[in-house]
Protein backbone atom coordinates (compact mmCIF):
# COMPACT_ATOMS: atom_id res chain seq x y z
CA UNK A 1 0.00 0.00 0.00
CA UNK A 2 1.56 4.00 -0.73
CA UNK A 3 2.48 5.54 1.96
CA UNK A 4 1.28 9.23 2.07
CA UNK A 5 3.33 12.14 2.38
CA UNK A 6 2.42 15.79 3.35
CA UNK A 7 4.59 19.06 3.05
CA UNK A 8 4.67 21.91 5.71
CA UNK A 9 6.26 24.99 3.92
CA UNK A 10 7.41 28.06 5.78
CA UNK A 11 9.80 31.11 4.37
CA UNK A 12 10.77 32.09 1.45
CA UNK A 13 10.07 31.89 -2.41
CA UNK A 14 13.01 29.46 -2.10
CA UNK A 15 11.10 27.58 0.11
CA UNK A 16 8.44 27.21 -1.65
CA UNK A 17 10.93 26.11 -4.78
CA UNK A 18 12.41 23.08 -2.58
CA UNK A 19 9.01 22.21 -1.18
CA UNK A 20 8.16 21.35 -4.63
CA UNK A 21 11.23 20.14 -5.59
CA UNK A 22 10.35 17.49 -2.31
CA UNK A 23 7.15 16.60 -3.57
CA UNK A 24 8.21 15.86 -6.96
CA UNK A 25 10.93 13.52 -5.73
CA UNK A 26 8.78 11.88 -2.91
CA UNK A 27 5.99 11.21 -5.89
CA UNK A 28 8.72 9.49 -8.18
CA UNK A 29 9.30 7.33 -5.14
CA UNK A 30 6.31 6.38 -4.83
CA UNK A 31 4.69 8.68 -2.51
CA UNK A 32 0.91 9.66 -2.22
CA UNK A 33 1.30 13.56 -1.85
CA UNK A 34 -1.61 14.55 0.86
CA UNK A 35 -2.00 17.54 2.28
CA UNK A 36 -0.39 18.69 5.75
CA UNK A 37 -3.68 19.34 7.81
CA UNK A 38 -4.55 15.60 6.12
CA UNK A 39 -3.68 12.38 8.64
CA UNK A 40 -0.51 11.60 6.56
CA UNK A 41 2.29 8.87 7.05
CA UNK A 42 4.81 10.73 6.44
CA UNK A 43 5.37 14.99 7.13
CA UNK A 44 8.15 17.19 6.21
CA UNK A 45 8.05 20.29 7.50
CA UNK A 46 10.59 22.82 5.82
CA UNK A 47 11.53 25.03 7.97
CA UNK A 48 12.30 28.74 7.98
CA UNK A 49 15.14 31.06 10.88
CA UNK A 50 15.23 34.20 9.74
CA UNK A 51 13.14 35.46 12.91
CA UNK A 52 12.36 34.35 16.05
CA UNK A 53 8.43 34.14 14.93
CA UNK A 54 9.45 31.96 12.01
CA UNK A 55 11.14 29.65 14.67
CA UNK A 56 8.20 29.40 16.67
CA UNK A 57 6.02 29.09 13.99
CA UNK A 58 8.67 26.01 12.78
CA UNK A 59 7.94 24.43 16.01
CA UNK A 60 4.24 24.83 16.05
CA UNK A 61 4.22 23.14 12.61
CA UNK A 62 6.30 20.28 13.92
CA UNK A 63 4.02 19.91 16.73
CA UNK A 64 1.25 20.00 14.71
CA UNK A 65 2.28 17.28 12.35
CA UNK A 66 3.06 15.18 15.34
CA UNK A 67 -0.41 16.04 16.74
CA UNK A 68 -2.35 14.61 13.47
CA UNK A 69 -0.30 11.33 13.58
CA UNK A 70 1.93 10.41 16.36
CA UNK A 71 2.83 7.46 14.52
CA UNK A 72 3.47 9.53 11.37
CA UNK A 73 7.40 9.85 10.38
CA UNK A 74 8.47 13.47 11.39
CA UNK A 75 11.52 14.86 8.51
CA UNK A 76 12.16 18.46 9.51
CA UNK A 77 14.38 20.05 7.12
CA UNK A 78 15.60 24.00 6.51
CA UNK A 79 17.49 26.99 7.60
CA UNK A 80 15.83 26.57 11.31
CA UNK A 81 17.15 22.66 11.50
CA UNK A 82 20.28 23.57 9.87
CA UNK A 83 21.19 26.62 12.26
CA UNK A 84 19.30 24.54 15.59
CA UNK A 85 19.38 21.03 15.02
CA UNK A 86 19.83 20.06 19.11
CA UNK A 87 16.64 22.54 19.86
CA UNK A 88 14.36 20.60 17.11
CA UNK A 89 16.04 17.40 18.33
CA UNK A 90 14.38 18.34 22.01
CA UNK A 91 11.21 17.67 20.65
CA UNK A 92 10.04 14.16 20.99
CA UNK A 93 8.60 12.35 18.10
CA UNK A 94 10.83 13.78 15.88
CA UNK A 95 12.37 10.90 13.76
CA UNK A 96 14.94 12.43 10.96
CA UNK A 97 16.58 16.28 11.02
CA UNK A 98 18.42 17.47 7.65
CA UNK A 99 19.69 21.09 6.49
CA UNK A 100 19.19 23.14 4.07
CA UNK A 101 21.60 21.73 1.87
CA UNK A 102 20.50 18.34 1.50
CA UNK A 103 16.52 18.97 1.68
CA UNK A 104 16.00 15.91 -0.90
CA UNK A 105 17.47 13.64 1.55
CA UNK A 106 14.18 13.94 3.28
CA UNK A 107 12.85 12.20 1.00
CA UNK A 108 15.23 9.45 0.90
CA UNK A 109 15.15 9.19 4.92
CA UNK A 110 11.06 8.70 4.39
CA UNK A 111 11.75 5.67 2.24
CA UNK A 112 13.82 4.42 4.43
CA UNK A 113 12.27 5.04 8.00
CA UNK A 114 8.34 4.36 6.73
CA UNK A 115 6.53 1.42 7.80
CA UNK A 116 9.15 0.41 10.23
CA UNK A 117 9.50 1.22 14.04
CA UNK A 118 10.26 5.14 15.02
CA UNK A 119 13.66 5.39 16.10
CA UNK A 120 14.26 6.12 19.23
CA UNK A 121 15.60 9.69 19.04
CA UNK A 122 15.94 11.52 16.03
CA UNK A 123 18.72 10.74 13.65
CA UNK A 124 20.36 14.21 12.04
CA UNK A 125 22.48 14.33 8.82
CA UNK A 126 23.54 17.91 8.63
CA UNK A 127 26.79 17.87 6.64
CA UNK A 128 28.76 21.26 6.69
CA UNK A 129 27.23 23.74 4.44
CA UNK A 130 30.93 24.41 3.06
CA UNK A 131 31.34 20.79 2.28
CA UNK A 132 28.18 20.82 -0.26
CA UNK A 133 27.23 23.00 -3.69
CA UNK A 134 24.11 23.64 -5.50
CA UNK A 135 21.93 20.99 -4.60
CA UNK A 136 20.08 19.51 -7.73
CA UNK A 137 16.77 20.00 -7.93
CA UNK A 138 14.47 20.39 -10.83
CA UNK A 139 10.56 20.86 -11.05
CA UNK A 140 8.40 19.87 -13.79
CA UNK A 141 4.65 21.45 -12.57
CA UNK A 142 4.13 24.64 -10.70
CA UNK A 143 0.63 25.09 -8.30
CA UNK A 144 0.41 28.59 -8.93
CA UNK A 145 0.29 31.13 -11.91
CA UNK A 146 3.52 31.50 -11.97
CA UNK A 147 6.37 29.26 -11.55
CA UNK A 148 9.39 29.78 -8.73
CA UNK A 149 12.77 28.38 -10.08
CA UNK A 150 15.59 28.64 -7.64
CA UNK A 151 19.08 29.65 -9.34
CA UNK A 152 21.14 30.21 -6.16
CA UNK A 153 21.69 29.94 -2.79
CA UNK A 154 24.00 31.33 0.01
CA UNK A 155 25.30 34.70 1.10
CA UNK A 156 28.70 35.76 2.08
CA UNK A 157 28.41 39.18 3.22
CA UNK A 158 28.08 38.59 7.31
CA UNK A 159 25.90 41.36 8.13
CA UNK A 160 25.72 41.65 11.80
CA UNK A 161 21.86 41.51 11.95
CA UNK A 162 21.52 38.81 9.51
CA UNK A 163 21.49 34.61 10.21
CA UNK A 164 21.68 33.71 6.48
CA UNK A 165 24.91 32.66 5.98
CA UNK A 166 24.79 30.42 8.70
CA UNK A 167 21.41 29.02 7.93
CA UNK A 168 22.52 28.47 3.60
CA UNK A 169 26.03 28.56 3.57
CA UNK A 170 28.55 29.91 0.70
CA UNK A 171 27.01 31.39 -2.31
CA UNK A 172 26.34 28.57 -4.99
CA UNK A 173 24.45 28.83 -8.23
CA UNK A 174 22.63 26.32 -10.50
CA UNK A 175 24.23 25.44 -14.31
CA UNK A 176 22.89 27.60 -16.70
CA UNK A 177 22.21 25.13 -18.66
CA UNK A 178 20.04 23.40 -15.93
CA UNK A 179 18.01 26.50 -15.38
CA UNK A 180 17.13 26.69 -19.40
CA UNK A 181 15.88 23.59 -18.95
CA UNK A 182 13.87 23.23 -16.12
CA UNK A 183 12.60 26.65 -17.99
CA UNK A 184 11.71 24.63 -20.77
CA UNK A 185 10.22 21.93 -19.22
CA UNK A 186 8.05 24.42 -17.23
CA UNK A 187 7.12 26.28 -20.77
CA UNK A 188 6.27 22.86 -22.22
CA UNK A 189 3.87 21.73 -19.07
CA UNK A 190 1.98 25.10 -19.54
CA UNK A 191 3.79 27.44 -17.64
CA UNK A 192 3.48 31.55 -18.58
CA UNK A 193 5.54 32.65 -16.37
CA UNK A 194 8.85 32.25 -14.38
CA UNK A 195 10.53 33.76 -11.30
CA UNK A 196 14.05 33.30 -11.35
CA UNK A 197 14.84 33.02 -7.36
CA UNK A 198 17.79 32.78 -4.75
CA UNK A 199 19.02 33.83 -1.41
Amino acid sequence: MPYTLGIYTLGCKVNQYESEAIAEYAEKAGFILSEPSDICDVYVINTCTVTAESDRKSRQFIRRALTSNPNAIIIVTGCFSQVAPEKVAEINGIDFICGSRNKLEAVDAAIRLVGKQKPEKAIIDLPSLDSRGFEPMQISRFPRTRAYIKIEDGCESHCTYCIIPRARGRICSKEPSAVLSEIQRLADAGCKEVVLTGI
